[in-house]
């Protein structure tokens, strides 16, 4: 017979190794809007629910993955964010910041949207236009990261043309430790 004990230390280590116990990450994202380019693949991908979160720590900036299942990001949706100036962010907390277009020079966050499970030969990659508020953007191990977006166009990233209207969700999740949330690349 299991002490009760013996019983509570089996259910909370159950419960820290099992994700759906230990962790509350949720990130939703709706299109209010409708898409002047392939409208069929927007209708079918939004609303995003992540079924994975990943916040990846780069040399110089912090990655953040919202994906529609688990796996590899080219065979799923998602909503992707580059954070190229972190310690601005933070500073900034609670106040909007303009997502940058690719290749800006004075770039503090970018935005992209991929409908590689929806759609996965559409030949057009995405760009997201627009503010994002971070309300947390915490370091290390454990971070917690919240943060919102409301009402951003989705454009061309070729053309810049204006794709799709009324992108708006929210986040908010707890960093992972190892892989899947984190590369490790091994050196040949």
């Amino acid at each position: 017979m299991i002490s009760p004990l013996k019983k509570s230390l089996l259910l909370l280590f159950l419960c820290l190794a099992l994700p759906s116990c230990a962790q509350n990450d949720t990130a939703h994202f709706t299109l209010t809007g409708s898409a002047n380019l392939e409208p069929e693949c927007f209708s079918r991908a939004f609303p995003l629910d992540a079924g994975f979160i990943a916040a990846r720590q780069n040399t110089q900036s912090l990655s953040l993955f919202f994906q529609s299942v688990p796996g590899k990001f080219d065979q799923a949706d998602l909503i992707y964010f580059e954070i190229y100036q972190p310690e601005q962010v933070r500073a900034q907390l609670g106040s909007p910041t303009p997502l940058s277009a690719p290749g800006a020079n004075d770039a503090i966050i970018g935005g992209k949207v991929g409908l590689l499970a929806t759609c996965p030969d559409l030949l057009h990659s995405f760009y997201l236009d627009g503010e994002v508020t971070f309300t947390t953007l915490d370091q290390g191990k454990n971070a917690k990261i919240t943060g919102s977006i409301t009402n951003a166009r989705i454009r061309n990233a070729r053309t810049h043309e204006l794709v799709a209207e009324g992108l708006s969700g929210s986040w908010d999740f707890t960093t992972r430790q190892g892989q899947p949330y984190q590369d490790f690349y091994a050196i040949p």
